[in-house]
């Protein structure tokens, strides 16, 4: 086959892959956007959380979003991690994880400036749960 034999096999290929991908991703919800769940993010005074997203499917809960460095914050690179805490509406812990490692693990000096993190539960969130996030330097004791 030539080159211009491939170019409508290629157009179509991408026409698929434009309506089928986005169909597949449309089903998640991010509870937090809908009202679902409310976050609260402790952050100290050069680090913060930036997009934050908590999806349930059946029985399993993601969470991911960067930890994200001010851009006037101290030289240096940032090592840490993550802790995160999930309540029912009166305060009860229900599900407590320390230490989610953050992604790639530093949160560079210069570009963008933030890490991803990301972690996965086994459980269902009960109405309006609350997610406590906290960012600690260093290792967990």
């Amino acid at each position: 086959m030539t080159k211009n034999q491939y170019s409508p096999l290629i157009f179509f290929a991408a026409i698929l892959a434009a309506f089928l991908f986005p169909s597949c991703m449309a089903n998640r919800l991010n509870l937090v956007a809908a009202g679902f769940v409310t976050l609260d993010k402790q952050c100290t005074g050069d680090i913060h959380f930036s997009s934050v997203f908590v999806y349930q499917e059946e029985d399993k809960v993601e969470i991911r979003g960067y930890v994200k460095r001010r851009y006037f914050s101290i030289p240096g690179i940032y090592r840490g991690h993550v802790d995160l805490e999930i309540t029912d509406n009166t305060g009860k812990v229900i599900k407590q994880i320390n230490s989610i490692r953050t992604f790639p693990g530093d949160i560079p000096r210069r570009g963008i400036r933030r890490s991803l993190f990301s972690t996965e539960c086994s459980m269902t969130l009960p109405e309006n749960a609350n997610i406590r996030l906290r960012y600690h330097r260093g290792r967990h004791c």
